[in-house]
């Protein structure tokens, strides 16, 4: 696609976030499939950046020296700062793989769901984990 029809087309696709919005104001069975991942989501990296932060001040508080001069001051918040971006980082790029594995059978679920509602009946095979591990394993 060239570039000039990929902006001609930027508002269409971020128009579509308020569409999907309405087709789930309209049909609230499905946010079921949307929340319990959702929260999933939400308790494993809430506590992994709890148990993280509580790891990284052990660490100073270990390896540090105590001083109360000014240049302490600067390195333990440096570190502070430091252990902040780290975190952001690895919470970003742990979120996209442990996020999709976990949402991924729910995923499944909403686009069945949503393919019923959208095309009037049910569509194709329905999802099963034991097919679902088979194609994991290369059985599928």
């Amino acid at each position: 696609m060239p570039e000039s029809q990929a902006l001609f087309r930027f508002p269409h696709g971020f128009f579509l976030v308020f569409r999907a919005a309405r087709l789930l104001w309209q049909n609230p069975d499905l946010i079921r499939y949307i929340v319990i991942p959702f929260l999933i989501n939400v308790v494993v990296f809430s506590l992994t950046i709890y148990f993280g932060f509580e790891f990284f001040q052990y660490v100073i508080a270990r390896f540090l020296p105590e001083g109360t001069t000014w240049y302490w001051s600067v390195v333990y918040y440096g570190l502070w700062m430091v252990a902040g971006v780290v975190t952001l980082v690895l919470v970003f790029f742990g979120f996209t793989v442990v996020g999709n594995l976990i949402a991924s059978p729910f995923n499944e679920l909403l686009s069945e769901r949503t393919e019923e509602l959208l095309l009037g009946g049910p569509v194709g095979e329905n999802f099963s984990l034991s097919v679902f591990f088979a194609i994991l394993d290369g059985r599928g």
